[in-house]
């Protein structure tokens, strides 16, 4: 399979990126990853093949929506700061990675076990999910992208998002220390129910979650 790019670092701190060129998704190239390279089973029914076409097509379409909120969020810090971003990311960040879906004939969302927006928490399934790939990045490994069939007449494909850029901790670090007081200020007016603050470099911050038609794959 081809290279592509990093999904640790496509979720944009679900957040700011300081230049978009800089952080284009194929600056970052791994190798991509399918069950067997994650010692674990692959999708009841999946062969390896169409497992092989979901994860790539996964991580193509993240890549799309990486590049979309890094040149609109880029804007937003380059026009008016930090404070302007997450202004922008409160009304428009959700309706911008949805669209990509759209485009995509996809379900795409960003789920975490610490959210910022209620909408973005992660279920059961995910949580699970979320506490395996930190128990990797516990044990000095890389997390990867995996594909599941826990909905119905889907492939869902989750990648990681690990935080791995300085500028991320300026709205999920520290209160205090890495998050200055207006920025905290306004993180509360925008996000009463607000849970994610405090991670460090390194952490696990969330996933990027696709649903695809099996239908798409399994002609």
């Amino acid at each position: 399979m081809k290279s592509l790019f990093s999904t640790t670092i496509l979720g944009l701190c679900f957040l700011t990126l300081s230049c978009k060129r800089q952080h284009e998704p194929q600056n970052f190239p791994i190798p991509q990853a399918n069950a067997a390279d994650l010692g674990v089973a692959s999708p009841s029914g999946v062969t390896p093949s169409v497992e092989s076409m979901v994860l790539e097509k996964g991580q193509v379409i993240a890549a799309q929506a990486f590049g979309v909120l890094s040149s609109q969020l880029g804007k937003a810090v380059a026009q008016a700061g930090l404070t302007n971003a997450i202004t922008f990311c409160s009304v428009h960040g959700v309706a911008i990675a949805s669209s990509v879906g759209v485009t995509n004939q996809v379900e795409l969302r960003r789920v975490t076990q610490q959210p910022r927006s209620p909408q973005n928490r992660a279920d059961t399934n995910e949580l699970a999910l979320i506490q395996r790939f930190q128990a990797q990045l516990a044990g000095g490994a890389s997390p990867k992208p995996i594909v599941t069939t826990n909905r119905g007449g889907h492939f869902t494909y989750y990648a990681p998002i690990v935080l791995q850029l300085p500028l991320c901790l300026s709205c999920h670090g520290q209160p205090g220390a890495d998050i200055n007081a207006d920025v905290m200020d306004l993180l509360k007016q925008n996000y009463p129910q607000d849970e994610a603050t405090g991670f460090r470099m390194g952490q696990l911050r969330g996933l990027w979650r696709l649903d695809f038609k099996r239908s798409d794959f399994e002609k």
